[in-house]
């Protein structure tokens, strides 16, 4: 379970916590897509909501999450007893320890998702002002559906086949890596990012609050030592962003911002992304 734990303030630092899922779809109509609405957490961070127990529950939305974690105080509401552990690594290589869950289900509108999550004390790590987290919605608790994200609409889209094949039909399509755990149970996903020799693999991140982030040795490849300018390739177009290099575990890590700037078509099955450029104000 690789988790790119970036920093920002005390904040993401805690956000970018994440840990599970292996979901199941309930029957939705064939040609109907599902939508799901992101709303604002803090800064650029989104949440899902969702009813239990006569409550409104917040979840974070984030694609580096790595598998869909309960906080301890939600997990007795959503039917969770935790037992045993799970260990995994943040993006600078330092260990993670979360607890195991026995099944769950999330009710997402018409789609029920069923997974089982781990459990994770992710609002020891928050400021007291902010709101309280019920857990974490990763790309593994989506993982058997074909989704486009379009964060700067702030919507969350659960395709079926024909509408999934409308949208991206006028989409660029993007290298796609798709990655587990031994576990076999958290999903990570990265995406080539230049036309150098050496091809370089980013963590596609929507957690990352930090700005894009480069290994030294990708660092290197670009002529930074620190922080500068950098354009990197989405698309065949460039893409002007600014870099801080950092050690870590990846070549690097896209951010936040580049979920705003692309609606992003993912089919994590065949390991295949597509991508259009948004309308930024």
């Amino acid at each position: 379970m690789r988790r790119s734990f970036i920093e920002f303030a005390p904040i993401a630092l805690a956000l970018a916590l994440a840990l599970a899922l292996s979901g199941c779809q309930s029957p939705t109509p064939e040609n109907s897509a599902i939508e799901l609405k992101l709303e604002k957490y803090v800064g650029k961070l989104k949440v899902i909501k969702i009813e239990r127990g006569g409550e409104t529950h917040s979840f974070l939305f984030d694609t580096g999450g790595g598998y869909t974690i309960l906080d301890p105080n939600s997990a007795g509401t959503f039917g969770c007893a935790p037992f045993g552990r799970t260990v995994g690594f943040r993006l600078s290589g330092e260990k993670v320890e979360s607890r195991n869950c026995g099944p769950v289900s999330f009710d997402f509108g018409e789609l029920s998702i069923t997974t089982e999550p781990k459990v994770l004390d992710i609002n020891s790590f928050l400021p007291d002002e902010l709101p309280r987290l019920s857990g974490l919605f990763s790309l593994q608790t989506f993982q058997s559906h074909l989704v486009t994200i379009n964060y700067s609409e702030s919507r969350l889209i659960i395709e079926q086949p024909a509408s999934f094949r409308d949208r991206t039909r006028n989409m660029s399509e993007i290298p796609l890596k798709v990655t587990s755990e031994k576990d076999g149970e958290s999903v990570s996903m990265f995406t080539q990012v230049s036309d150098t020799r050496e091809p370089f693999w980013f963590y596609m991140d929507s957690g990352n609050l930090r700005g894009v982030l480069l290994a030294p040795h990708t660092g290197e490849q670009f002529g930074l030592k620190d922080n500068g300018k950098l354009t990197l390739q989405i698309a065949g177009q460039n893409y002007d962003r600014t870099g801080e290099v950092m050690e870590m575990i990846y070549d690097g890590v896209l951010d936040v911002d580049f979920f705003r700037a692309y609606e992003i078509s993912i089919d994590l099955q065949s390991s295949k992304a597509w991508v259009k450029p948004n309308s930024l104000e």
